[in-house]
């Protein structure tokens, strides 16, 4: 998907929360506006690209922790990144993470099966838009894991998450 289309996409979730309608059945291709990408080393030879229902049909968790940006312990909701990547038939070392102003980070593996990050769509019960640092954040258990204090784990905490490259 062109970057343009992309962007006429979130313009139209900008005050939309994630997961404002219904639940639904994962769809081959979104019926909704796409929020996230993913592409690289997975099954199927170009990118899958997800809605906000297609991401919710496999299901949430929620984290309960403090993040750099909010000094009180919130509760985050989303989908867990190893249900995204098994669904997509990831089988990579390394992902690459990419938000809508292109802040881009790469995150290892490990990190995903070690300490189980999701991919937070509601903060506090209430959906993200775009305004919010939405419509997906990455949120890893910052209070669970000592060790995720630190510098590196924040700067990949990536809000307005648009793109990941499974490398």
């Amino acid at each position: 998907m062109c970057k343009r289309n992309f962007l006429k996409s979130l313009i139209a979730l900008s005050a939309m929360p994630l997961g404002s309608g219904p639940l639904g059945a994962a769809e081959a291709e979104p019926g909704g506006p796409v929020i996230l990408s993913v592409s690289g080393k997975i099954r199927g030879a170009g990118p899958v690209d997800f809605d906000a229902r297609a991401l919710e049909a496999l299901g949430t968790r929620e984290i309960r922790t403090r993040t750099q940006w909010l000094t009180a312990p919130a509760d985050w909701s989303g989908v867990p990144l190893d249900k995204v990547l098994a669904s997509v038939g990831a089988a990579g070392d390394s992902l690459r993470l990419r938000a809508l102003n292109d802040y881009s980070v790469t995150v290892p593996m490990a990190d995903v099966v070690r300490f189980g990050p999701i991919l937070a769509s509601r903060l506090n019960g209430k959906g993200l838009s775009v305004r919010d640092r939405g419509p997906l954040i990455l949120i890893y258990p910052f209070d669970h894991f000592p060790e995720l204090n630190a510098q590196v784990y924040h700067d990949r905490a990536v809000w307005q998450l648009r793109e990941i490259v499974v490398e």
